[in-house]
């Protein structure tokens, strides 16, 4: 009974409580009872607290990617010299060096002789049809060198021990000076050499009656290697 009584009285205190809180507002809404702050202040008081939010997690920190690996360099194959063609030898054995090739023989193993020569065979029936139309008359003198050309025997003709005959036509004018010259056979290693040595070459004019004429000049080269010496030479080398 004791208990009943007590919550019967507990009804009664919070009914009146609630009631008078109604009643506070009705009277601070109602015109006249007060101002808008103060009726806002009222009804505020009126509404449950609210709940607290919760607390935000933590962010977690991400680690730093590792760098990516870096590669290793290949180590590379060390560069061989290329083998030296036969015959050319390498000198000194430094990193300079530049291979050479052996020194040539002694160029008194080649003679030449050089000399006038009325053969022009070498040079073909045109030529020959053209001399006779450019220089119809024979003059009573023919032109003549002033001096001995000197013709050195070319290298590698000697170390290849190779031979020849080559034959040089020039057409002079009334002083003896080369006008054109024609080499013939147009070989690759004594015509040039022969191009060099009549570039200097003078010439007494051809003569008739004591007059300077223009003519031609034809001379013979030839090339051969002693056969002796280089006999002994090969025999000495060891």
């Amino acid at each position: 009974m004791l208990s009943v009584a007590a919550h019967a009285l507990l009804l009664a205190v919070l009914g009146s409580v609630v009631s008078s809180a109604w009643r506070g507002a009705e009277l601070a809404l109602a015109p006249g009872s007060g101002t808008p702050l103060q009726a806002w202040l009222v009804l505020r008081a009126m509404e449950p607290e609210a709940e607290p939010l919760p607390p935000e997690p933590p962010v977690e920190e991400m680690p730093a990617p590792a760098p990516p690996p870096t590669e290793q360099p290949v180590p590379l194959a060390p560069v061989l010299p290329a083998p030296l063609p036969p015959g050319l030898t390498q000198p000194g054995g430094g990193e300079a060096s530049v291979p050479r090739l052996p020194p040539p023989p002694p160029a008194d193993l080649g003679n030449v002789a050089v000399g006038p020569t009325a053969d022009l065979s070498p040079f073909g029936a045109a030529t020959k049809l053209r001399l006779a139309a450019l220089y119809p008359v024979t003059p009573g003198r023919l032109p003549r060198l002033k001096r001995t050309l000197t013709v050195v025997y070319p290298d590698l003709a000697l170390r290849d021990g190779s031979s020849a005959k080559v034959a040089a036509l020039l057409l002079l004018d009334a002083q003896g000076k080369a006008l054109e010259t024609i080499v013939e056979p147009d070989d690759p290693i004594f015509a040039p050499l022969i191009r060099e040595v009549l570039t200097d070459a003078e010439f007494h004019p051809a003569q008739a009656a004591d007059t300077p004429l223009p003519y031609w000049i034809a001379l013979e080269f030839v090339f051969t290697i002693d056969p002796a010496k280089a006999s002994r030479k090969s025999g000495s080398e060891p």
